[in-house]
């Protein structure tokens, strides 16, 4: 999961805020995520964050729906020969200013991302330029082949370099500006917004691709909203999709409700313990190991369980999720206390000396708590202290810059940065990779630098996937994560939703957090 799960009290006066609507029930979608949503596409790296850009701008490519892969969005066609990617830009877009997207913008984006080094910049480190060839062509010139070029870029929002470079100065990107503004093309422009409340956003009627009439005409993005208050809110019919983090409790007592009914929103999300390996007990892959076959993986998924018909867990067996290229048939993950106890014997510590391990769990993200009571209480079992450590998620993300600040265990939703393993491998296991929450593992070895690096130049998807495979393989014997289970979202929302992109599997995008594709959600009067 990428997203602060900062939950903020709510009074009665912000209550009744929140209820307000300026506009009918029956043209306005209500949702809600942590805080902060950042609104500078080039920054963005949370969930927030992700469905402010998604609908705000657009991108060259998007996610292909039912299956992996990308399909033409700003982009009409393009080539491929050897490392010179060329694209033919639709010429009938316009941004919410007015102005015509041109191949300049496409360019400008680019530099503005990887210029200022934030969000998703690490993701085109192997372009060595962009260059507009005239208004509907652009040229992208790489280091060599590279296979995760093309789905890199559902994450280069393209952005109106007129309106940039009006507000820029000294060589900022117009980055002040960009945080509380927006110069999209989007299916949705920004009303207002304030990254610690919410986010207002209205129907862009000039959008190149049709809209239908019963989508929403005003957005609004809430942050930091209780559960308590969610649950009357959604209730009362005063919200219209609650967020996926929700307790499952408060999930399982909605869904007995007459005006709401559950959704999903899927697409490689996984639960994943992420140990720092750096770090005594868990530097000896051993001692990984053994705490690896200590856990209850039954017991963590039954926590998830919401009814009869929907839980939020199923099992995993490494670090490839179901569906994607690379994923195999190797077994699910399942406890096995005779092989924690072996691996436990190889290991060169003593659990009744060796350092507590800190289990830090998100105070936002309620269910993490119960993750760790059960985890630590499995540990036990091997001889190992524990101690929990709660923390925001700001709080503990900030840690993450130092092996010796960073704590034995983190909890995360994982989840791949684009329809393509390599944007949930790489950022975390290479070691050219700057140190953040993502790679807090610390796990870096020559051996799995060159299977990582291969699997990029590899243009064939049976050699790629049986690369991948590989590189499954490599990280479960050497647990520098525990690949807990699979994570399917489960939503709350009200009756009067239509949302294909959270309900049918054949219009899912195979990016999670794209399927909050605002113009395909319908609102009934």
């Amino acid at each position: 999961m990428f997203g602060n799960k900062l939950k903020l009290t709510v009074s009665a006066l912000a209550m009744m805020m929140v209820a307000a609507a300026p506009v009918s029930a029956q043209s306005l979608l209500r949702i809600d995520d942590s805080p902060i949503g950042e609104l500078d596409p080039h920054k963005a790296v949370d969930d927030a964050d992700s469905y402010l850009a998604y609908n705000v701008y657009d991108t060259l490519v998007i996610p292909n729906k039912g299956s992996g892969g990308v399909q033409p969005h700003l982009a009409t066609e393009w080539t491929v020969e050897d490392n010179i990617v060329t694209f033919t830009l639709r010429d009938d877009v316009t941004f919410h200013s007015g102005n015509a997207l041109t191949a300049a913008d496409v360019v400008y984006s680019f530099e503005r991302m990887t210029g200022m080094g934030r969000g998703f910049a690490n993701l085109f480190d192997n372009v060595t330029s962009a260059e507009a060839i005239d208004d509907t062509t652009v040229r992208f010139t790489l280091e060599g082949p590279s296979a995760p070029f093309l789905p890199a870029l559902v994450r280069l929002p393209i952005v109106d370099s007129a309106v940039a470079q009006e507000h820029a100065t000294d060589g900022d990107y117009a980055s002040d500006w960009f945080s509380a503004n927006e110069a999209g093309s989007g299916a949705y422009e920004i009303v207002s917004h304030n990254p610690q409340e919410e986010s207002e956003l209205t129907k862009n009627d000039d959008f190149f691709l049709d809209i239908p009439e019963a989508a929403p005409e005003t957005v609004i993005l809430r942050y930091g909203i209780a559960p308590s208050t969610m649950r009357g809110l959604m209730q009362s019919g005063e919200h219209e999709i609650a967020s996926p983090y929700s307790p499952p409790e408060m999930i399982r007592d909605l869904a007995e409700e007459d005006n709401i009914e559950l959704m999903t929103m899927s697409g490689g999300w996984a639960y994943h313990i992420k140990l720092n390996t750096l770090k005594a007990p868990l530097d000896d892959v051993n001692c990984r190991l053994a705490l690896t076959y200590a856990v209850d993986y039954d017991a963590l998924r039954s926590l998830t369980q919401i009814n009869d018909e929907f839980a939020q867990g199923s099992p995993s067996n490494g670090p490839i999720p179901t569906g994607m290229l690379g994923h195999d048939d190797a077994p699910m993950y399942a406890r096995d206390m005779d092989r924690a106890r072996e691996y436990l014997d190889a290991c060169e510590y003593d659990p009744a000396t060796a350092p507590p391990i800190e289990i830090s769990w998100n105070s936002d993200v309620p269910i993490q708590e119960r993750f760790s009571l059960l985890l630590q209480a499995n540990f036990a079992e091997l001889g190992f202290q524990s101690e929990l450590m709660r923390g925001s998620w700001a709080q503990l993300t900030g840690m993450m810059s130092n092996p010796e600040t960073t704590p034995h265990m983190f909890q995360i939703w994982a989840a791949p940065l684009t329809p393509d393993p390599d944007s949930l491998l790489y950022p975390t296991y290479h070691s050219s990779q700057p140190r953040t929450f993502l790679s807090m593992e610390g796990f870096n070895t020559p051996e799995l630098d060159a299977m990582l690096d291969e699997s990029r130049v590899l243009l064939d998807e049976e050699e790629r996937e049986a690369k991948f495979q590989e590189i499954g393989a490599y990280l479960r014997d050497n647990a520098p994560t525990i690949y807990a289970f699979e994570y399917q979202a489960v939503l709350s929302a009200s009756d009067r939703v239509t949302a294909p992109t959270l309900t049918d599997d054949d219009q899912r995008y195979g990016l999670n957090t794209f399927n909050y594709s605002f113009r395909e959600i319908e609102i009934a009067e």
